[in-house]
């Protein structure tokens, strides 16, 4: 059985980010719906003639982000969270880092509702379970309030 590998330092990701060989093959998924239509818009899932442009936007927005803002964005909602005794494991892995990103970006849109939303798009785009109503209506939702969904 094959086992993937897992790389953790930044040096051997960037390189690793920079090998041809590793360039993720396109979607052919043809799929109806709002969150087919991200999936096959996504960097990750684009193939070598789209990947490196659009992995260029991505790359181009993060670099833009303040690590330190986001640090301390972080821990506030999650001391907050811990104050009002309210904090889950759910909310470290999701809620805490979307609703940090959703302040980075200034995005006009509720945290705990976008964070459904997330999770939505993720279990079709992430986890591979069927598009349905319900995630094409969030992936509209959060596109909605991207300034430059195509990034």
């Amino acid at each position: 059985m094959h086992r993937p590998v897992a790389i953790a330092d930044r040096d051997t990701i960037e390189l690793a980010l920079g090998l041809p060989a590793l360039v993720p093959h396109g979607t052919d998924d043809p799929s109806p719906g709002a969150t087919s239509a991200l999936r096959r818009q996504m960097a990750r899932f684009s193939g070598p003639g789209e990947h490196p442009q659009r992995r260029a936007l991505v790359d181009a927005v993060i670099a833009g982000l303040d690590v330190d803002d986001a640090e301390r964005l972080a821990h506030a909602t999650a001391l907050e969270r811990l104050r009002t005794g309210t904090v889950t494991h759910a909310d470290l892995a999701t809620t805490i880092p979307t609703a940090t990103l959703i302040e980075l970006l200034a995005l006009p849109v509720d945290a705990e509702s976008a964070t459904r939303d997330v999770e939505a798009i993720v279990r079709v785009i992430g986890r591979g379970e069927a598009a349905d109503d319900s995630a094409d209506a969030a992936t509209e939702r959060l596109l909605a309030a991207v300034p430059d969904p195509s990034v």
